[in-house]
């Protein structure tokens, strides 16, 4: 008895300690006392809805939204929804994602008619000031007073999605007398950089600084003529930073990293303070400050903001730079904020080695691929989690499911990685309803195991290829389920399952006799499933 006393006052002085800390302002405290009280408790909803809270305090939005997905996943409750989706609204508001934020918050009104939660104020805010403003509508003309504001959206998500010829053709609607056309030419060059595109880049970003110059466009023509080569071009965008507006000590991040790339540690350390003044709790800027005080031998001040930006992101990389400060290996860090090139390659290497050896082997070095996957999932790079998902496909755990799932709902991992999870988990028989985030919204899928032979590769693979290609538009694949039974056991009747070799194809027809929705382009609709018209023509000959 005594020990549950004691155990009962230990949580009762730590859920004080929550809530006391946060009022305080100290929400660094108030982090580490919800993470020892998810110790003893686990991840509950309460625990979720704490840190997303202190998250968004923090103004670490992005974090926050991480714990609302997290939150969803794990209830049915609307009550629970609608408090979910006012914070995801509160926190996609306060990035700029006015797209985002207005289904999020209309998706809360559905479920509680718009009742007070932890962000009613920014609710009524999101709804004066953008639903309800004379400036937020789009004419078609004048061009000078359209707003584009959800066409630059549009082409940033594209961006961060890497499709770049996607954000050019997304932009090229922005005509030159529009106040919006600066910042989409700033965006446009960014992309035609990616895509190797440097002439046009620069000219690009070169016209947007002509017409209005910005910090952000100061500050990537400098990258540009860097990466280039032209150090005379690159120097003279420099001279005309402190000539610039800047915005109210906000674009104090960018100036720090143009200065981290030309090495300048001393100019690049004193915009990192500044930043961080009206910033604190950016694990980003605080993991650059670590990398400029490492390189200035300031190794006290460089463990400071590593061990903070650890303790706010729990990322992969913060880690490892801690360790690495901590042993002081290295003479001097590259300001890139992904880990150490060399590291990098000996990752890229171990995960090819993985990836070519038998299972039994992979199965031999889990853990390995568990700790991998930690590296893939905190980290923007297609190439690697990619990777890692085919390992934790192929060993086929509890734990690789369980990690893959988790994957599912984590803002950064591409969405086109999370669709070949789904691929994954249909091809291996689950049957549950899972949890998803394409491009920033939640969803709910159920995966339904269709019946027919599980040898029978090709239907494998094509059903499972379905989920994969739809799960990012379809909500109800029991309609699938039902055409790939139908089709499957026509063709076992007749004797022609045999015939059936081709999987894209074979995917097309069952949506097709899915009947979920009507097809206005044969072509359009065989080049979606990557498909052949003839071979569609042909299997459903066999079948009809």
């Amino acid at each position: 008895m005594a020990k549950i006393y004691e155990r009962n006052k230990y949580l009762e002085m730590l859920l004080d300690s929550v809530d006391e800390k946060f009022t305080n302002g100290d929400y660094l405290g108030s982090l580490d006392a919800i993470n020892k009280l998810q110790n003893i408790n686990g991840e509950t909803l309460f625990i979720l809805a704490k840190r997303a809270r202190v998250f968004y305090a923090m103004n670490r939005y992005s974090l926050a939204n991480r714990e609302w997905f997290k939150y969803l996943s794990k209830t049915s409750n609307k009550k629970d929804y609608a408090i979910a989706y006012n914070g995801l609204g509160a926190s996609f508001y306060k990035m700029g994602e006015d797209g985002v934020a207005g289904y999020y918050f209309k998706m809360q009104i559905l479920e509680d008619k718009g009742k007070s939660h932890y962000y009613y104020d920014v609710l009524k805010e999101y709804y004066e000031e953008k639903v309800f403003s004379k400036d937020n509508y789009y004419l078609a003309y004048p061009y000078d007073i359209a707003d584009f504001t959800k066409t630059i959206e549009k082409a940033e998500r594209l961006m961060k999605n890497g499709n770049f010829e996607g954000v050019i053709d997304t932009l090229q609607i922005i005509p030159e007398n529009s106040k919006f056309y600066p910042t989409s030419l700033v965006v446009t060059s960014i992309a035609k950089f990616f895509l190797g595109d440097a002439e046009g880049a620069v000219l690009d970003v070169e016209k947007s600084i002509s017409i209005e110059p910005t910090i952000a466009s100061v500050c990537n023509a400098i990258s540009m003529f860097t990466s280039m080569g032209n150090k005379e071009k690159a120097d003279y965008y420099v001279e005309m930073l402190p000539l610039v507006k800047s915005n109210n000590g906000e674009d104090d991040n960018k100036i720090c990293m143009i200065y981290c790339e030309r090495g300048e540690d001393l100019l690049a350390e004193s915009y990192a303070k500044n930043y961080l003044l009206k910033n604190p709790y950016d694990s980003v800027m605080l993991m650059l400050a670590g990398m400029i005080s490492y390189n200035l031998k300031k190794y006290d001040f460089s463990e400071y903001y590593f061990k903070k930006a650890y303790k706010i992101s729990k990322s992969y990389n913060s880690k490892y730079y801690l360790d690495l400060c901590e042993s002081k290996s290295v003479e001097r860090l590259s300001y890139n904020l992904d880990i150490l090139d060399s590291d990098r390659k000996k990752i890229l290497k171990r995960i090819g080695e993985l990836i070519t050896a038998d299972n039994s082997y992979r199965l031999d070095n889990q853990e390995e691929i568990y700790s991998l996957s930690s590296y893939a999932f905190t980290n923007e790079n297609y190439q690697i989690q990619s990777s890692i998902i085919t390992l934790l496909g192929e060993i086929s755990t509890k734990k690789s499911y369980e990690i893959m799932k988790d994957a599912l709902i984590n803002p950064i991992v591409f969405d086109r990685v999370k669709s070949g999870i789904i691929g994954f988990l249909v091809a291996d028989g689950f049957e549950e309803e899972i949890s998803v985030v394409f491009s920033n919204v939640f969803k709910k899928i159920t995966l339904y195991r269709a019946e027919f032979d599980r040898n029978n590769g090709v239907f494998v693979e094509a059903y499972a290829y379905l989920y994969a290609r739809l799960s990012h538009l379809e909500d109800d694949f029991e309609p699938i389920k039902n055409s790939t039974e139908i089709i499957y056991k026509k063709l076992v009747e007749k004797d022609l399952i045999r015939e059936i070799k081709d999987v894209k194809s074979l995917s097309a027809v069952i949506y097709e006799l899915s009947s979920i929705a009507d097809i206005k382009s044969r072509r359009e609709f065989a080049s979606f499933f990557d498909a052949n018209l003839r071979e569609i023509k042909r299997i459903k000959s066999l079948i009809l």
